[in-house]
């Protein structure tokens, strides 16, 4: 057993040697290891030594120290990690993207164009909406729609609403400036 050891797995050397220096308590190392480390060392020497450390304990290691060993594998691995389980804040649940549209708005003489401002949302969860010539209010909350204001034929369209920083007022923008 020990030839196969030292000819065809030399990367678990680099192992006990990292776990050997976890279970002595040497906190001072840069090479430690982490939780999935440990794991993989730990099911390494179990499977090298066929399942059991007490082969470990009666050639290399004192009965203290096997204690140690026992201890560790009892123990959680979690405080085993140099950062510490404190530093990490749960994850939030992924948010649901829903497949079909809680609510349709239609918006018939909506102006398609890129560059125009034709949506606002006040505080007040009140959204302004310019419709061609007219500018309309649609409440959240109740779902109704108010036509605020229509405009003449030769003015249209409404190009930019904006509402003021108290939420009360509404600038209405024309296309001829």
């Amino acid at each position: 057993m020990g030839s196969v050891l030292f000819s065809s797995t030399p990367w678990l050397w680099f192992m006990l040697l990292n776990w050997f220096w976890l279970w002595k308590g040497e906190e001072s190392r840069s090479t430690r290891c982490t939780i999935k480390q440990a794991e993989a060392i730990t099911s390494a020497i179990t499977e090298v030594l066929n399942d059991s450390l007490e082969n470990v304990s009666e050639s290399f290691v004192s009965k203290a120290e096997m204690q140690k060993i026992e201890m560790l594998q009892d123990s959680n691995l979690s405080n085993l990690n140099p950062v510490k389980s404190s530093q990490f804040k749960p994850l939030k649940p992924p948010r649901r993207i829903p497949q079909r549209s809680e609510r349709t708005f239609e918006a018939p003489g909506i102006v398609d164009d890129f560059y125009l401002k034709i949506l606002d949302w006040s505080s007040a969860n009140v959204l302004a909406v310019a419709l061609d010539n007219s500018v309309c209010l649609w409440d959240a909350f109740t779902g109704s729609v108010t036509e605020l204001v229509t405009y003449n034929e030769d003015i249209r369209p409404v190009t930019s609403i904006n509402r003021a920083h108290d939420g009360l007022h509404l600038g209405v923008g024309f296309n001829n400036g």
